[in-house]
């Protein structure tokens, strides 16, 4: 049984939706190998905002519950 050659994509989107309902391990013989890869941190910057103690007891509870 021959398979469907991966498809050129023109954005990730394009991707994340094509292997969405497809499996990669039909198409795992078309990928390469990648060395030296380096993920960059986002930048990150601190801020200072004043709440009310009670609005960020309500922030806490709910991000503990996630």
């Amino acid at each position: 049984m021959k398979k469907e050659k991966l498809p050129d994509f023109e954005t990730d989107e394009e991707f994340a939706e094509f292997f969405a309902s497809h499996s990669f391990a039909d198409y795992w013989d078309e990928f390469e190998n990648v060395e030296d890869v380096e993920f960059k941190r986002p930048m990150r910057k601190r801020i200072t905002i004043r709440i009310f103690p009670y609005v960020l007891n309500n922030i806490r509870a709910i991000a503990k519950k996630q």
